[in-house]
């Protein structure tokens, strides 16, 4: 980890960003000696659409069986027909 302080990294913040980014190693900014700012290299976040709920539900059973109610009939979390259950 580096040591830098803040006039240096004002006259070359884009550069070092990119050093950063480039190399993953953090910076440590600092002021009349003291640590003020960490920079670290950012985690990318993947923004696929699909499988980004992957292992947070399990399904028991049978899920393509019908399912029927009557008019009347309200489903609760206790009723042994509501199969899907979630992972907190």
């Amino acid at each position: 980890m580096r040591r830098m302080c803040a006039s240096l990294f004002r006259a070359g913040c884009l550069k070092i960003m990119d050093d950063v980014q480039s190399t993953g190693e953090s910076v440590v900014i600092t002021k009349r000696g003291a640590a003020i700012v960490k920079v670290v290299p950012s985690i990318s976040e993947s923004s696929d659409l699909f499988g980004f709920m992957s292992g947070e539900f399990r399904i028991i059973g049978d899920i393509e069986a019908p399912l029927l109610l009557g008019s009347s009939e309200k489903l609760s979390r206790s009723d042994p027909r509501v199969r899907a259950q979630c992972r907190v």
